[in-house]
């Protein structure tokens, strides 16, 4: 079974992220990460989405380029 987490932000700023990493240690997960402070590492199976603006207080536009980003990466996938 494949698991697609999308996160909001890094894993620094969402510590329950580690008891989804625990219970599907053994799926295959992928992560589309909106990295807001351009802290995040690269990791395997994962896609990050980065703008030149830090922190966390984003607007209407900031949010649809990540909705955005996230339905493009999904497309491909699916192709």
């Amino acid at each position: 079974m494949k698991v697609l987490l999308i996160c909001p932000s890094s894993f620094n700023f969402m510590p329950y992220i580690d008891s989804y990493n625990e219970s599907l240690k053994d799926k295959n997960v992928h992560y589309l990460i909106w990295d807001r402070f351009n802290m995040q590492t690269d990791m395997e199976n994962s896609l990050i989405f980065r703008q030149k603006k830090v922190g966390h207080k984003r607007g209407i536009i900031d949010h649809l380029l990540f909705t955005f980003f996230c339905l493009k990466q999904k497309l491909i996938k699916k192709k």
